[in-house]
């Protein structure tokens, strides 16, 4: 095999290994946007928490800090300060003198600033975005989906008759708002249940939710607003 073909062969590899690195980054890329981010929330006992691709953050409850940690990072702080103290006033007077010797700077020439895109915005384009924002909004909406939505109520007061009052209007408030979620997110499991305690004088609420989205989605509706402002010339 001669030099050209030794140099062909060597180039036909590398290309390879770049099309193979090429191809892996996109699968991460393609997995990433569409492996649904996953945020729960649990209540009474406050617990938010962030879920992707098995990898879990919990939000809350916050961990608590050690306070022998705070302690530790704070004794170099004060070192740091009685050392600045023990400093010779003979060091910084000659540092003074030092400064001062030192030529003056050229006075640099204002550059031209630019008009910032901010500065270019008028109340009639600011309208125009926010209208194809809010128009964008019900499929953004649509594609965050409740995996589960388990909602408990407990109407308790120490009137029963407005107790029972109040548990009739929750009742109706609940009847009338679950179709209008429904149309605005994708609900998946959802149960939500209504009642009343008579041994108890203030009202208990309970939940236990899990939402997700998929980054395509907010990826996808980003990219049709930025289309769309600029077709209509806004930027």
């Amino acid at each position: 095999m001669g030099i050209l073909g030794i140099i062909g062969a060597v180039l036909g590899f590398i290309l390879k290994a770049i099309g193979f690195v090429l191809l892996f980054i996109l699968a991460v890329l393609v997995i990433v946007l569409i492996t649904p981010i996953k945020i729960g929330v649990i209540y009474p006992e406050l617990t938010v928490y962030v879920k992707w691709n098995g990898i879990k953050y919990t939000i809350l409850p916050m961990k608590k800090k050690d306070k022998k940690d705070k302690k530790d990072k704070k004794k170099p702080e004060i070192a740091e300060a009685h050392n600045k103290k023990d400093e010779k006033p003979a060091e910084t007077a000659q540092a003074q003198t030092a400064e001062n010797k030192k030529p003056a700077k050229a006075e640099k020439k204002p550059k031209k600033e630019k008009e910032s895109f901010v500065k270019k915005l008028t109340v009639e384009k600011i309208k125009a975005i926010i209208k194809i924002v809010f128009g964008l909004s019900r499929k953004i909406l649509k594609g965050i989906t409740f995996e589960q939505l388990y909602l408990m109520l407990v109407v308790a007061d120490e009137d029963k008759a407005k107790m029972a009052e109040d548990y009739g209007k929750l009742c109706i408030v609940l009847i009338e708002a679950q179709p209008v979620l429904e149309k605005i997110f994708t609900i998946k499991d959802q149960h939500i249940n209504v009642g009343m305690d008579f041994s108890k004088s203030e009202m208990a609420v309970a939940c236990d939710l899990i939402v997700y989205v998929r980054p395509v989605t907010l990826l996808i509706a980003a990219v049709a607003a930025l289309i769309q402002i600029k077709k209509e010339g806004i930027i």
